[in-house]
């Protein structure tokens, strides 16, 4: 339904004197606060939060009784429906959350009594849910959502008063990229019974910093493989030489293999990563391969000298080649985050929080020359 008409402005008639509309539906402006995200693990997909959830809303016995209440006063949360009107009062509920604690809460008196407008904020800490798609690990970026539903008798509206973002301390973390930038999505929706709901989803982007996993794993790896074209160095009948370099080479291979696979998502696929490595050991493995050939087979010199010499090439061709595959992954990792990490949403259609246009009312019927908090 919309709120705004084409001048802009909320028709009265669509509200009620205390902020419900018409439909006993009532109005909150519902905004996040984000302090922390921490432990984001792409293998369990998961990750930890530390978040403020805040709503704005009218309560009715605030406005009726604003004599016992004053402005930035706040209200014991253990007493709060002795002082708040039960039907207007948010309650939500978290969707994703694994082991989510509330740590805080508090209630204030938002604007002058009289008004009626009451903050109310929870602080949440703990672990939440994502799916995570680590194709292109160790370039793969992340959409990690905080996810809360309220019942079919609220009206949910973004906030400008209070509205989403980070708060406190920056978004740190030694092995991503925390975008800035917070965006929020309102959709309606049922459950399996056919109830209505009403889901507010906040969404912060995440890209791994893959600098660790070029240096040390990915380097060596390609080095080792290109040390293995000194095999096709040796002359065809020193197979003993031949097949000492290229063990070693593949026992170095499979430690770093090893090593590597403590640091890579568990997956039913293969990575970028899984990719790049699994095709430079083989690649090392098919010149052992070659030189047990040569002497299997007793080539003469002749075809061995032109066999070896197309070798050379092939061998320099298919290792620069496999170099693509990171090249390639990390171009879209680049393209897929600029998708992902978008700035701060918009909502069309729904004022946003009580600042509302000078002049006009509020959807709860209450003048803007009041004055709302900045």
């Amino acid at each position: 339904m919309a709120l705004i008409n084409k001048k802009g402005a909320v028709p009265k008639e669509k509200f009620s004197r205390w902020g419900h509309e018409n439909d006993g539906k009532g109005k909150v402006w519902v905004s996040a606060s984000i302090q922390q995200i921490y432990n984001v693990n792409s293998s369990s997909q998961e990750f930890d939060a530390d978040v403020w959830i805040n709503c704005l809303y009218y309560d009715p016995r605030v406005k009726k009784n604003a004599s016992g209440y004053k402005k930035g006063g706040y209200i014991d949360p253990d007493s709060a429906l002795e002082h708040l009107d039960y039907d207007s009062y948010p309650v939500f509920h978290l969707m994703n959350d694994r082991g989510v604690s509330e740590v805080d809460k508090y209630i204030q008196i938002y604007d002058e009594p009289s008004i009626g407008s009451v903050l109310y904020c929870r602080r949440f800490t703990g672990t939440f849910s994502c799916v995570c798609d680590v194709k292109l690990f160790p370039f793969d970026s992340h959409v990690l959502p905080l996810k809360l539903y309220f019942n079919d008798c609220y009206t949910l509206a973004p906030s400008n008063d209070m509205p989403t973002g980070v708060f406190g301390t920056a978004l740190h973390n030694n092995e991503w990229h925390i975008c800035p930038h917070v965006s929020e999505e309102f959709s309606d929706g049922s459950g399996a019974s056919g109830n209505a709901y009403r889901y507010y989803t906040v969404n912060l982007g995440v890209t791994r910093e893959p600098t660790s996993y070029v240096i040390n794993y990915m380097i060596p790896t390609s080095l080792l493989t290109l040390l293995g074209f000194v095999t096709l160095l040796f002359d065809g009948d020193e197979l003993g030489e031949r097949l000492g370099v290229i063990l070693t080479l593949m026992l170095t291979h499979s430690a770093l293999k090893i090593v590597l696979s403590a640091e890579v998502p568990k997956t039913s696929y293969l990575t970028a990563t899984d990719e790049f490595v699994t095709t430079h050991f083989l690649l090392t493995g098919g010149m052992g391969l070659e030189s047990i050939s040569i002497v299997l087979f007793n080539v003469s010199e002749s075809y061995q000298e032109d066999i070896e010499s197309a070798l050379k090439i092939i061998y320099l061709v298919l290792w620069a080649f496999t170099h693509l595959i990171i090249l390639r992954a990390f171009l879209t990792s680049r393209k897929n985050a600029g998708r992902k990490i978008l700035p701060p949403s918009k909502c069309e259609g729904t004022f946003s929080g009580f600042k509302e246009l000078k002049g006009l009312e509020s959807a709860a019927g209450v003048p803007t020359e009041t004055g709302s908090k900045n």
